[in-house]
């Protein structure tokens, strides 16, 4: 029995600070290292799938001869794929995400032309299953991951599964990394990382697995998530008992928010290192004691409970657009309210209604929505956007 595992990593994508691009790649260096000492299994293939953008010539060449060299010596075929940048830049559809801004082509339908792009002979052999993962230019992989993964496709081959299955493994490190050190925690979260989580895709939708990119996988595995999903064919799992094997990297600035405190549902165990290098080589050797979760890690599939989210952005010309998937977690008899807020105060009102969607004209810069629930269950709850 052979599988495939194709994991794909985005480089700086529509980043042009120089400098930035600079540091990301000293730190990507590391980041495919980590590849190149994952222990491949003899019945698995392991495609790694780097993309460039043509303006980066300083790196290319550079990553070309890096890559080339790591594929020689590790069981991993390393890539690297250049693209180009649209002339006209991109559309971010009014004030979004940086990591949408920065990360353009990890969103669809780009990340499809993008895959397409590479003329990967995906289904080279007569695999029993693919799979599909995705890891950021700044971020480890410890030399079990492959195997991890493996472990959850050779389970889903022999159930058998016969959709796509987009597949949360729930526990991973998270290294917070300054000037003074790495603080490395080993911890469960609520939410499925980039490269985290992957989409496994049996014999009968390998003629998905150009369309059903990785980069969809949602951090968010839930059961208004799941069923979402599964109207589209496929389905949602987390794997709770997987040894971690992904490391989280947090420094600086990232992109996204540092603190993944919120996320964390139970903390294994943390450990301090002298720098980046002494904790991969301590966390890869397995020798931090109180660093794994209880054993055995046996497959266990699970999935969280609904959530609601608010998302709200500004438009053009000053609105602010709000939508929630509340009635989904509540149910039709539910009724909401949305406050337009500057700091605490409202500025604008919505009263309750069955409303999920809507737009406040006008608005003051540097607001957030705020949704109240009355739920046909007779529970209030509240939740406030970020800031727009």
């Amino acid at each position: 029995m052979t599988g495939k595992l194709i994991v794909e990593t985005i480089f700086c994508d529509a980043e042009l600070n120089l400098m930035v691009q600079r540091t990301y790649f000293a730190r990507l260096k590391r980041t495919l290292l980590s590849l190149s000492r994952i222990t491949v299994p003899e019945d698995l293939d392991v495609v790694h799938l780097l993309y460039v953008s043509v303006d980066k010539k300083r790196w290319l060449q550079e990553l070309e001869t890096l890559t080339g060299r790591l594929s020689r010596t590790s069981a991993v075929s390393f890539r690297v794929i250049p693209y180009g940048h649209p002339s006209n830049g991109y559309s971010s559809g009014g004030q979004a995400h940086p990591d949408t801004v920065k990360g353009p082509n990890k969103q669809h339908p780009l990340r499809n032309h993008l895959f397409r792009s590479t003329g990967e002979d995906v289904v080279d052999r007569p695999y029993e299953y693919i799979a599909r993962a995705t890891l950021d230019d700044d971020d480890l992989w410890l030399p079990w991951q492959a195997q991890e993964i493996r472990r959850v496709c050779m389970n889903l081959v022999s159930e058998p599964a016969d959709q796509v299955v987009g597949v949360g493994l729930r526990n991973n490190f998270i290294a917070y990394s300054d000037e003074g050190g790495v603080k490395a925690q080993s911890v469960a979260m609520n939410r499925m990382l980039t490269g985290n989580k992957f989409y496994f895709y049996p014999p009968t939708a390998f003629d998905q697995i150009g369309t059903l990119s990785p980069w969809n996988v949602p951090e968010l595995m839930t059961v208004n998530y799941r069923e979402r999903y599964r109207r589209t064919g496929v389905d949602l799992r987390i794997q709770e008992h997987n040894v971690p094997g992904f490391v989280y990297m947090r420094r600086g600035n990232n992109l996204s928010a540092q603190q993944k405190t919120g996320y964390v549902t139970t903390e294994h165990g943390a450990a301090d290192f002298a720098d980046e290098a002494a904790m991969y080589e301590s966390l890869a050797a397995d020798r931090v004691s109180g660093m794994m979760p209880p054993r055995p890690m046996e497959i266990d599939y699970g999935i969280d409970p609904a959530q609601y989210r608010i998302s709200v952005r500004r438009q053009a010309n000053g609105d602010v657009s709000f939508s929630t998937n509340v009635q989904e977690v509540f149910g039709g008899e539910s009724r909401f309210a949305f406050h337009l807020l500057r700091g605490v105060e409202p500025v604008q009102k919505l009263g309750y209604g069955a409303r999920t969607s809507g737009v406040f004209r006008d608005a003051p810069a540097n607001c957030r929505v705020k949704i109240y629930v009355r739920a046909e269950d007779g529970r209030r709850e509240s939740k406030v956007s970020n800031v727009v």
